[in-house]
């Protein structure tokens, strides 16, 4: 994940690789309408 942020130049937003283990959690990049959610959910 980290990866991809960087390649879509979101490094600067300084996540971090925990940041994606905790669960249930919704990391939000940008505003509405062109926000992205990026969900650390177990199952929906």
């Amino acid at each position: 994940m980290l990866i991809v942020l960087t390649e879509f130049d979101f490094s600067l937003l300084r996540f971090q690789k925990e940041d994606f283990l905790k669960e249930n959690i919704i990391n939000q990049i940008c505003y509405p309408p062109l926000r992205i959610d990026i969900l650390t959910l177990e199952d929906l």
